[in-house]
């Protein structure tokens, strides 16, 4: 018989009666009446503001959830919140965080931009690796991310958010991962140029909300400053100068299929143009 504990839970979980959404190698996603997702994995590298990192029992054997105010239920083992260990996917930013840092930030993807999955979104950052997409499908989809792109950058922002959705293949499509990577930089741009984006945050979120949960879930969680734990890492190596920083980036770059570069292309993207932030406020 297995004896089930819980290692650590994220700091963003909803409460309700969750039921098995899907299940993968390592990890099993969970779903509630109001379609919130907790993921359950045996693997600290899952962690999330969603997310119960468990031990003792498979991640498969999990059937049921239960998400009370106090307490945690599952299967039909009890856990009282207070004694676990909560990981906190919000990033306390310094006050005197190096006013430069976004150049910092441009130039260190720039310059390790062949790390990046050359059949992600990071054509977008080098033109070079459109000549990966070789198949009719694979150069129409080329054509139209840089269409969606254009408008973003030319006065129809949320028409270029609106097509970006849920394009692509995958768990999240590399339009989803490219907008929660926006999102992660418009909270850096926000702590370090002093500029509101909530709102910004929240009309990119409702426009962007979709049919799949996964990639809901996600950007919700992004518009919020909610970072799972390879983009955290990432975002607190980049602030403070970390000397493995190339590491670091190296297993952002290694979630999902394309997930871990296209977050990064959005991020990227959006600090590089960050001087049209103002503009997009307006809008």
């Amino acid at each position: 018989m297995f004896l089930i504990k819980i290692e650590q839970i994220g700091d963003f979980i909803f409460e309700g009666r969750y039921s098995l959404h899907s299940t993968f190698n390592n990890i099993s996603n969970f779903i509630n009446d109001e379609k919130n997702i907790v993921s359950v994995s045996h693997d600290n590298k899952y962690l999330s503001p969603n997310s119960i990192i468990i031990y003792g029992l498979p991640h498969t054997e999990v059937k049921t959830l239960n998400i009370k105010k106090d307490f945690f239920f599952i299967n039909k083992n009890k856990f009282k919140k207070s004694d676990l260990v909560v990981f906190k996917s919000k990033i306390n930013y310094s006050k005197d965080a190096s006013f430069d840092i976004l150049d910092y930030i441009s130039s260190f993807i720039e310059e390790n931009n062949l790390e990046l999955n050359h059949l992600s979104l990071a054509f977008l950052i080098n033109p070079k690796f459109e000549y990966c997409f070789e198949t009719s499908f694979q150069k129409a989809f080329v054509k139209y991310i840089k269409s969606a792109i254009y408008d973003m950058l030319n006065g129809s922002f949320f028409n270029g958010i609106k097509n970006m959705k849920g394009a692509g293949h995958g768990l999240t499509p590399s339009g989803d991962d490219f907008i929660t990577g926006m999102l992660y930089a418009l909270i850096l741009i926000q702590e370090i140029k002093k500029i509101d984006t909530k709102e910004l945050r929240n009309n990119i979120y409702e426009i962007s909300k979709s049919n799949n949960d996964i990639s809901r879930n996600m950007i919700f969680h992004a518009s919020k400053g909610l970072y799972f734990k390879q983009f955290k890492d990432f975002q607190i190596a980049l602030l403070k100068k970390d000397k493995n920083i190339k590491q670091i980036f190296k297993n952002l770059t290694e979630i999902g299929e394309t997930s871990g570069s296209d977050m990064i292309t959005g991020y990227f993207l959006t600090i590089k143009n960050r001087k049209q932030i103002k503009q997009w406020l307006m809008l």
